[in-house]
């Protein structure tokens, strides 16, 4: 299946939260690892 990187999609990857690890393409794999480290620093500060 071929699909836009998009928010949504992102937000949907999210939701399974440890239950699944990205590995293609190389884009969506550094958007999530984006999203998380925003997610992240609400909780450090």
């Amino acid at each position: 299946m071929k699909v836009k990187i998009t928010p949504e999609l992102i937000s949907w990857i999210l939701s399974w939260h440890k239950y699944v690890k990205v590995l293609k393409p190389q884009e969506l794999v550094d958007e999530i690892k984006r999203s998380v480290e925003e997610i992240k620093q609400l909780y450090i500060d």
